[in-house]
């Protein structure tokens, strides 16, 4: 990480942002929005904005304990998100779900004996919830359709739901509309950095490294991520590490940076 993304990451207190889709609430810089650091979704609300919306607090609990690597009941919030029938919440609720499966798998321990009951139960829970991710992303998806041509910034909530599923074919047809519609500067700058990450674009560092100069925080994730996939595990763990000293809500980053330390250690 360069010095000026260290300062830019360093002045990164000045704004509060919630998301009310998927609980999370977090600073950036920005005072015109932002990328929410834990699901993607494009907000300009705050907490205090949000926080008479019962279902926000609920929401919100809910993903602090996530963040904080809490396991948690998720079965009656994905339930009202489903009853609301918004693509939105229910993108919201597949990503809780999701990142409490990965913590799920994170928290198998593999000096138990035996057959390793607990572990099963763990692994069982974690692909449990990993379904229910996966089929309220298509649900995501089939909803984001049929109502795009009357909010085309639905557009961009298709591409980060086929994103989550890592299907890049559909990721390619999605990002082609999110660049005839997206009008928000910040939703269609992820999009382009995302897929280029996916797409093994050889510009992707330069994708993720425009983004953090724009301010969005989630993209630091993404820096990580690329650092650790191209084997800079040095620089990946500098990364993460300011992630974890800047207190932003990503279990992705932690699980992350747990898997980069021990294979600097090994």
């Amino acid at each position: 990480m360069s010095a000026k993304d260290e300062k830019t990451m360093q002045q990164a207190q000045k704004v509060e942002y919630a998301c009310a889709f998927c609980g999370n609430v977090f600073y950036s810089y920005k005072t015109t929005g932002a990328i929410c650091s834990f699901c993607h979704q494009f907000t300009e609300s705050s907490s205090k904005e949000l926080e008479s919306d019962p279902f926000f607090i609920e929401l919100r609990d809910a993903n602090a304990s996530i963040s904080q690597m809490k396991e948690i009941d998720l079965a009656e919030i994905t339930s009202k998100a489903v009853a609301k029938n918004d693509p939105r919440y229910l993108y919201g609720a597949a990503m809780l779900n999701l990142r409490l499966s990965d913590i799920k798998h994170r928290n198998k321990n593999y000096r138990l004996g035996g057959f390793m009951e607990e572990n099963a139960k763990e692994e069982e829970e974690a692909h449990s919830l990993y379904s229910t991710a996966k089929a309220l992303l298509f649900d995501t998806i089939d909803l984001c359709k049929k109502n795009e041509a009357s909010d085309p910034k639905l557009y961009y909530l298709e591409f980060i739901s086929r994103a989550s599923l890592n299907d890049l074919h559909g990721m390619g047809v999605s990002i082609e509309m999110v660049r005839k519609n997206e009008k928000e500067r910040n939703a269609a700058e992820f999009a382009e950095m995302l897929y280029a990450i996916a797409s093994n674009d050889k510009r992707a560092e330069e994708y993720i490294k425009n983004v953090i100069s724009l301010g969005e925080i989630a993209a630091y994730l993404e820096l990580g991520r690329f650092y650790a996939k191209e084997g800079k595990l040095r620089e990946a763990k500098k990364v993460l590490s300011q992630l974890a000293s800047n207190g932003i809500a990503m279990p992705s980053s932690q699980i992350l940076f747990e898997k980069v330390n021990k294979l600097l250690e090994d």
